[in-house]
């Protein structure tokens, strides 16, 4: 690799004078979205992918919408069928997801989905995908976005994005180390989504069985009869301007990711709107859960406390008071698949997704005895460490990544 001096300022930043730079529709022979009209849905036919479809190197074939074969037809007839080479983009809502289709499903696509067709002897197809995922072009992207509840990219600005061009070698040359990147980041998400399906797996088991290491009779108890479940009642006139740059933290769903707590992310609140609530003043071991809105059944664990800590309206405090439970067994019985299944189909066609206290007390939960508890926490505890460690791992990739592609894509380092 050989570090190039001579740059020229651009629209996008500075780039190596002899590249050239070029709008989105000078170097496609198509740049276009899918169907604005949605087909009837059926349980079998061919797939109809969306945004939500999009996966980091490939369209999610199982998880599209079915459509039968004459909307297929139709949907093919008005120009929305993809094909192999097609760069896509994300212009609707999830703004800014990119990717090379090369599979070999016939499908067809939404409007939340455009899709260009590069002109080979000028753009790399993955080279393209790579440049309208940098940070110099998304920005121009981002900006023109319009939209207040729904984010979106007009095909116009679309076309009239500008792309940097190395000469196709070059463009080659890149791709091939940053695909390496991608390859390593798709090998650790693979591990991560077995690792999730066997916790899954062996929740479903342990939490209806146990470990079998005893003859321990696995028991139903009603929840509300041993721990107590406290929530804030209601917000008691705080408002926004009463956050403090420091003091206790109040903890939000927002700041549940897996069980670790983003403490980084937490608002403060004042000693006094702290000490007016003592019951859901949080303690180690406690097990905290969402009970209102888009991020409903997370929960975390009590394992650390940075200082004094409290929980916002959306979550509840639950505590064992009768010594029946071992704390970390109930957080990963609420975290998995039997709890999380209940809270489904409680919430199921609300408008705002909702569990109520008396529900959570009233729910119906194993007790074993506390040995066989702490055997299946344990045995839970080492998969989800591994599981961090692997989710550390491809954060770790994706930075690298992101930092390849700024300097990759814009030569400050040549290849």
């Amino acid at each position: 690799m050989r570090q190039l001096t001579k740059f020229r300022k651009t629209t996008i930043g500075e780039i190596p004078e002899e590249w050239k730079l070029s709008y989105l529709s000078d170097i496609c022979t198509v740049v276009r979205d899918g169907s604005h009209f949605s087909p009837e849905h059926r349980v079998e036919g061919y797939p109809l992918a969306t945004v939500v479809n999009m996966r980091s190197n490939y369209i999610d074939i199982d998880s599209c919408y079915k459509i039968d074969n004459n909307d297929f037809d139709l949907l093919v007839k008005n120009g929305c069928k993809l094909e192999t080479g097609d760069v896509l983009f994300s212009k609707d809502g999830t703004v800014g997801l990119s990717l090379v289709y090369t599979q070999d499903t016939p499908i067809v696509v939404l409007s939340s989905i455009a899709f260009m067709r590069p002109e080979l002897q000028l753009v790399d197809s993955l080279f393209l995908s790579y440049a309208l995922q940098s940070g110099n072009v998304i920005d121009r992207v981002m900006a023109s976005r319009t939209g207040t509840a729904l984010k979106r990219i007009i095909l116009k600005d679309l076309r009239r994005i500008h792309v940097p061009l190395p000469p196709v070698q070059e463009q080659r040359r890149i791709t091939s180390i940053l695909s390496k990147v991608d390859e390593l980041i798709q090998k650790t998400d693979q591990i991560i989504l077995q690792t999730q399906r066997l916790m899954k797996g062996l929740m479903q088991k342990l939490f209806t069985t146990g470990t079998g290491s005893t003859k321990s009779k696995v028991d139903f108890v009603t929840l509300g009869d041993y721990v107590e479940v406290k929530g804030r009642i209601g917000w008691r006139g705080l408002k926004r301007h009463e956050y403090v740059e420091s003091g206790p933290y109040m903890i939000s769903g927002y700041n549940l990711i897996n069980r670790i707590i983003m403490w980084n992310k937490c608002l403060h609140i004042s000693d006094f709107r702290y000490d007016e609530s003592p019951e859901i003043q949080l303690k180690l071991n406690d097990v905290i859960m969402v009970k209102d809105g888009v991020t409903l059944g997370r929960v975390g664990f009590i394992d650390y406390l940075p200082g004094p800590t409290t929980i916002n309206s959306t979550l509840v405090l639950i505590r064992d008071l009768s010594g029946k439970f071992f704390p970390e067994f109930l957080f990963y019985y609420f975290q998995g698949p039997i709890f999380q299944n209940i809270i489904k189909e409680r919430v199921s066609g609300l408008a705002v997704p909702h569990i109520f206290q008396r529900d959570i007390k009233g729910l119906k939960i194993p007790i074993l005895e506390l040995v066989e508890q702490k055997r299946i926490a344990s045995m839970l505890s080492q998969l989800d460490k591994y599981y961090e460690k692997q989710i550390e791992l491809s954060n770790l990739n994706k930075n690298l990544k992101k930092g390849l592609m700024q300097k990759l894509l814009t030569g400050q380092i040549r290849v």
